[in-house]
């Protein structure tokens, strides 16, 4: 499947294929965005080690995740508005709108807009801790740290438990250097499931290296229990 395009509002969504045939269409960026993230993922899958799990991550695996989170938020929102073009009763502020689509999902979808605000703002946190350095490995473990109070909304500081740098619900860093492989597979797993519940003909899109998206991300939720349960969405 190319890009959707919707005829009308209430139309049927048409694929790529369809636009030779003429027509007014409504170009929405969705599966686009797939087969760049989990070729990404793949790449944190070579990168990431469990043994920096808490603390400052590699260069390599931060950065990616990076990158990989705030994709797939976007992608998230390019989902929004697919949602309001097909369906007028939506919301056109967006906090209002995934209230409206995804009602019982609030707080999981507020954690992951605060991990996305922490990197989109560049927010910056004073960290006191100790270097462990191995044979294979050093990083940096936070015993004590603090957000600058210029960082955050009233919203932030509520999900966030702000003494450990960690969401309160799903124990993710939004310490942006300590962000890494747990937050980026997180995200997709949230986005991804989020998405297949309304639509999961977009799950089903065959990306990097033949994988189909619904079949990497049964494999993350195998690997990540706790955060379809904390979800409560079964994308499949």
């Amino acid at each position: 499947m190319g890009k959707i395009y919707s005829v009308t509002v209430n139309d049927t969504v048409r694929s790529e294929d369809n636009v030779a045939k003429g027509g007014t269409f409504h170009t929405v960026i969705l599966n686009e965005y797939l087969w760049p993230l989990i070729n990404l993922l793949k790449e944190l899958d070579k990168r990431h080690s469990l043994k920096l799990a808490n603390g400052k991550k590699s260069i390599q695996e931060n950065g990616y995740s990076l990158v990989i989170i705030l994709s797939f938020v976007t992608l998230f929102e390019s989902y929004i508005n697919y949602r309001r073009l097909n369906d007028t009763t939506i919301s056109t502020e967006n906090r209002e709108a995934i209230k409206q689509i995804f009602p019982n999902q609030k707080a999981i979808i507020t954690e992951l807009y605060a991990l996305r605000d922490s990197i989109a703002h560049a927010h910056i946190w004073k960290v006191t801790g100790d270097f462990i350095d191995e044979e294979d490995y050093n990083t940096f473990i936070p015993r004590i740290v603090s957000k600058l109070e210029e960082y955050g909304n009233k919203t932030f500081s509520s999900v966030i438990d702000i003494p450990t740098g960690k969401s309160k619900i799903l124990n993710l860093w939004v310490i942006p250097t300590n962000i890494g492989y747990t937050e980026a597979v997180a995200t997709f797993i949230i986005v991804s499931s989020l998405i297949s519940k309304n639509n999961p003909e977009i799950i089903d899109t065959i990306v990097y290296d033949r994988v189909k998206v619904r079949d990497y991300l049964q494999e993350k939720i195998l690997e990540f229990p706790n955060i379809t349960k904390a979800l409560g969405i079964d994308p499949f």
